[in-house]
């Protein structure tokens, strides 16, 4: 049997490598919340640094706008000169609010709109249709039917290409805009590769 003074020599030291355990695991703990939030930091700085970029060359005179910020889109619209420059816009792997959506309508000049793998593109939709579209795209980006069926109120619009699978049913809806439109629909989900 242990003498007391072992057991207690032996409890100390179980208390003081517990005290340590916890204190290098609270250590780790605020070092990985503070390289996180060091990170998100350098990240929004980066993308404020992009959006202010695009800004400033399309102020100048690029006819291009690239929206990979939702925070972009109400910047541009605000400014008199973005707004009259910008002729296309292309919506890059961001999600579209709606209320993000209604600085659209400020593009009075915009001729091509485009999206590529977005969520909310409904909401630009709704807000597009006065504006001069001639020709629209999509990748990857799903419309609901309501939004199909309405490219047939684009005035100006010439051409839609859908670049993802389309169901038959979202076939059937884009074969019967208006004429004048011209569909380009290269993967109908019949010819979908089989696994």
């Amino acid at each position: 049997m242990n003498p007391p003074h072992s057991r207690n020599r032996w409890l100390r030291h179980l208390l003081l490598y517990s005290l340590l355990a916890v204190s290098f695991a609270t250590f780790f703990w605020y070092l990985i919340d503070y390289q996180t939030e060091q990170s998100n930091l350098a990240y929004e700085k980066r993308k404020a640094e992009r959006r202010l970029e695009q800004f400033e060359a399309i102020k100048k005179g690029e006819q291009q706008a690239h929206i990979f910020d939702i925070l972009l889109l109400p910047m541009l619209a605000e400014d008199s000169d973005c707004a009259s420059n910008i002729l296309e816009v292309h919506f890059d792997m961001v999600e579209i609010t709606s209320d993000s959506s209604e600085a659209i309508s400020s593009f009075e000049n915009l001729k091509i709109l485009g999206f590529y793998d977005c969520r909310g593109a409904d909401y630009i939709m709704a807000n597009a249709r006065d504006l001069p579209i001639e020709s629209l795209y999509f990748r990857m980006a799903r419309l609901s039917e309501e939004s199909l069926r309405s490219l047939s109120e684009f005035p100006n619009l010439k051409s839609v290409r859908f670049e993802h699978v389309m169901k038959p049913h979202e076939i059937a809806i884009a074969q019967s805009l208006r004429p004048g439109i011209e569909v380009e629909i290269p993967w109908p989900a019949e010819d979908e590769p089989k696994p």
